[in-house]
């Protein structure tokens, strides 16, 4: 980081879920989205373990509470993601980890032709950036 020290992280990691079959738990897939979703982000808090690091935004998805057929890898990688934040708010009280389950947002990755309803993005986005620290 050459020197530089954020106030806050945010980690809108979203590497590309292909290789899944429907029915089947791919531990390819699911390697792969770990590797980005959860180790890249703890190394990198590690790497910004002293102040003045103050807020943590690591978006989870409402989908971990209904998953639907084709996303046991991404939820369990939500899941595994979350466990990652509480244990990062209960070993650094001074840094606020916020966690929202976001609702499904209009993406690239989420693109469909069939109708699909959508939160809107920007006030999702907002409302999770307005819960971190100033």
């Amino acid at each position: 980081l050459d020197g530089w020290q954020p106030t806050h992280l945010c980690w809108f990691a979203s590497p590309p879920r292909s290789g899944g079959v429907a029915g089947l738990f791919s531990d390819r897939l699911h390697q792969q989205l770990s590797s980005v979703m959860v180790d890249a982000f703890e190394r990198q808090v590690a790497d910004l373990s002293a102040p003045p690091l103050r807020g943590v935004l690591w978006p989870s998805s409402e989908l971990i509470d209904r998953p639907g057929p084709g996303n046991d890898e991404l939820v369990a990688v939500l899941a595994a993601g979350e466990a990652s934040c509480r244990r990062l708010a209960g070993s650094r009280p001074e840094l606020s980890v916020h966690v929202p389950r976001w609702p499904r947002l209009a993406t690239d990755q989420t693109a469909s032709l069939l109708p699909v309803e959508y939160a809107d993005t920007a006030s999702v986005m907002l409302a999770a950036l307005r819960a971190l620290p100033n």
